[in-house]
């Protein structure tokens, strides 16, 4: 048996590429504007996200989160932009923490956002297999083991 990604999986995938242009739709819009600043948070701590974006580029992810229906995140993310973490020792830590804690609901928080809007989204390209819409649903999973290809 295979994996076979689900369509919610494709777009989600999409949202990182870095090719210009990929996903037009307004929640491919919001997946594309969190990708960087939450990549380089998970990666690097939240003080790597002054140091590689902009603030504009942190409030675009910060409504990003408001659009998937995390305002807590959202919240948090908006206070990075003016967070001062020399002045305080354990701020940092305290935020870095504190946005690991919250990002936990995110992929699940996409994946309903897929479900009850899947118009907002781009359509997965035709490639031959046979996709779930997303793998919140009953009887989901991340993705099937098995595919029908045509």
């Amino acid at each position: 048996m295979m994996y076979v990604l689900t369509e919610a999986d494709v777009v989600w995938i999409r949202a990182w590429s870095d090719e210009p242009g990929t996903g037009t739709g307004v929640g491919d819009r919001h997946l594309q504007a969190m990708a960087k600043p939450y990549g380089r948070i998970m990666s690097s701590g939240v003080s790597a996200v002054s140091d590689t974006s902009s603030p504009e580029e942190v409030e675009l992810a910060a409504d990003a989160f408001d659009y998937l229906g995390l305002p807590d995140l959202a919240g948090l993310t908006r206070r990075l932009v003016n967070a001062d973490r020399e002045s305080e020792d354990n701020l940092e830590n305290a935020l870095n923490h504190a946005f690991y804690g919250l990002e936990g609901a995110l992929a699940g928080a996409f994946e309903r956002k897929y479900a009850e809007s899947p118009e907002d989204f781009d359509a997965v390209a035709a490639d031959g297999v046979v996709r779930q819409p997303g793998s919140w649903l009953p009887g989901g999973g991340q993705g099937k083991r098995s595919a029908r290809v045509n």
